[in-house]
């Protein structure tokens, strides 16, 4: 067998180096000679060569490595901070944080060349076991899947993504499912709230719905209290140390929200503490024109309104330990849609990119109308 073809040599019972070339170095063009052991025997080592001559010629073939998946990850992490494809700091920021505390401890130290499918799905497994939601589980496997894409184009390092033979794990349920609480949930936190510097937020993220970074990037020249208005054009996010303004998302979530007449109240009081407390510290105040604004008049940090204010008014309030910042999103959904408002105007007000979108979340709350449907078409053309 020639060396150019290829060599299989014996170097032990049932133990073959194999070794074949890649063809020529364009910068020296000398010949690229790659070697590697199997155990077995003479026919598997032939079949090994084989397989590696056939992927040379198909063009899918890549140069043996011992990059591991934690590697691959910090490499495409790399590619995507550096690439010309915008993406927010936040996703950015969200995406390490699953490479690093989900991926990395179970994976992290394989080859990504020898990353087989029940790997990967040993990792689903584990992350249940920590008890993390099936959603994200799903967004683990999401970054995991796009970082092996980028490994078998751009990256150079596996010529077939494992990701080819793994399901997408199951959200549980099927689509989405949101519910938020009951309305006596909410009055209950709002009452136990009342006393709380917060209190004008967290009733403005009930009562309309808003993510809570829209909130938090409120302008009081977003806020028309006499027609009973807000205007959505930004949000705030903090991915590092710094507070970033940003555009929404999509077209549909820069809006027009209304108010109900108790929300223009609380927030009328809310602008009245605001406006003395900032004609004490007189020229130490930070003026950005936030509706929510920190103690000198910068940004609020949703995480520590999250831990110091809205997790213990909830749990006085008696609601479960998981409620989450963001569930009084879900909330307004739900008593929304089980009190008869139309989808199409709960997805309006939410800035829901479609009303598929929402569909998909809340139609479990949707009443069941079918039959008045088919009884009024019934009438329409039956009736005599």
């Amino acid at each position: 067998m020639s060396r150019r073809s290829g060599q299989i040599i014996a170097r032990g019972e049932k133990k073959w180096l194999v070794r074949w070339s890649e063809g020529n170095d364009r910068s020296t063009g000398k010949w690229v000679v790659r070697s590697k052991i199997v155990h077995g025997t003479k026919r598997e080592a032939e079949d090994a060569l084989a397989s590696e001559r056939d992927r040379i010629a198909r063009g899918v073939y890549v140069t043996p490595s011992r990059v591991t998946v934690g590697e691959a990850l910090d490499r495409w992490l790399a590619a995507i901070e550096s690439g010309s494809k915008m993406r927010a700091r936040s996703t950015l920021t969200s995406y390490r944080m699953i490479a690093r505390s989900r991926i990395k401890p179970t994976l992290g130290s394989v080859p990504v060349q020898a990353l087989r499918g029940p790997a990967i799905e040993s990792l689903y497994g584990a992350l249940r076991e920590r008890g993390l939601a099936p959603r994200t589980v799903a967004y683990t496997h999401a970054v995991l899947r796009a970082c092996l894409r980028w490994a078998e184009g751009k990256g150079q390092l596996i010529s077939i993504s494992p990701m080819r033979h793994v399901d997408s794990p199951p959200l549980g349920g099927g689509s989405a499912r949101a519910n938020g609480l009951s309305a006596a949930q909410v009055r209950a936190f709002l009452t136990t709230a009342k006393a709380d510097q917060h209190f004008a937020l967290f009733a403005l993220l009930f009562g309309t719905g808003m993510r809570p970074g829209e909130a938090l990037a409120l302008r009081w020249a977003d806020v028309e209290l006499e027609r009973g208005t807000v205007r959505i054009e930004r949000t705030l996010s903090r991915p590092g140390s710094a507070y970033e303004f940003r555009p929404p998302k999509t077209p549909r979530s820069r809006r027009e929200v209304p108010l109900s007449p108790m929300l223009v109240r609380a927030l009328r009081e809310h602008r009245s503490a605001q406006a003395a407390r900032r004609l004490g510290l007189g020229s130490a105040w930070d003026d950005q024109d936030l509706v929510f604004a920190g103690p000198i008049g910068g940004p609020l940090d949703e995480l520590t309104i999250y831990r110091r204010h809205f997790r213990p008014i909830a749990a006085k309030a008696g609601l479960a330990p998981t409620t989450r910042l963001y569930d009084a999103r879900h909330t307004f959904a739900s008593l929304a849609l089980t009190s008869g408002v139309p989808v199409h105007e709960v997805s309006r007000i939410l800035g829901h990119s479609t009303v598929t979108l929402t569909l998909n979340t809340y139609s479990h709350l949707l009443p069941d109308r079918a039959s008045a449907a088919t009884d009024a078409v019934g009438a329409a053309i039956f009736s005599a």
